[in-house]
């Protein structure tokens, strides 16, 4: 009789490896933000790639502080970020998984939750309100301007 062999996950210890982090990021649609950020960063040749690799880091920071949010315990969470990207590597050589997790932010990603949880940011918060603000109006005007730019070509009389 043929067995299945036990997930590598199982190798963790039971609250880290019961993390709701899976059902989140569906919840939360984070496969989307990054492909979102993906796709644009691969629109504006500019950036180079420079903005899709933040966009993307900012993401996967936010659905670890969903997740130790979700859990309640911090380290929690940061342990079995740690441990999955292991586990991730355990068929590459050990010096090759940690030059990864050093370059994919697995490692800033971790000292990030282990540091506790992130000021607000009310100045910056109330900054964005105002450039989003400025530009709805902005475009109302500009949508009214041209409301009445149609209003009046319609009423000038054509030339036979």
């Amino acid at each position: 009789m043929y067995r299945t062999p036990p997930s590598p996950m199982t190798k963790l210890a039971p609250p880290a490896w019961k993390l709701p982090n899976g059902e989140l990021r569906l919840q939360q649609r984070f496969q989307v933000l990054n492909g979102t950020a993906v796709i644009g960063g691969k629109e504006v040749p500019i950036t180079d790639g420079k903005l899709t690799g933040a966009a993307v880091f900012a993401t996967e920071r936010w659905a670890d502080e969903v997740a130790a949010a979700a859990t309640g315990d911090r380290r929690v969470t940061a342990t079995a970020l740690a441990r999955t990207r292991l586990l991730a590597g355990a068929a590459e050589s050990r010096i090759a998984c940690a030059l990864s997790a050093a370059t994919n932010g697995v490692t800033a990603r971790v000292q990030a939750l282990l540091a506790g949880p992130p000021a607000g940011r009310p100045t910056l918060t109330l900054l964005i309100v105002a450039v989003i603000a400025v530009g709805a109006i902005a475009t109302a005007g500009a949508t009214w301007d041209a409301h009445q730019l149609f209003e009046l070509a319609q009423e000038v009389p054509r030339r036979s």
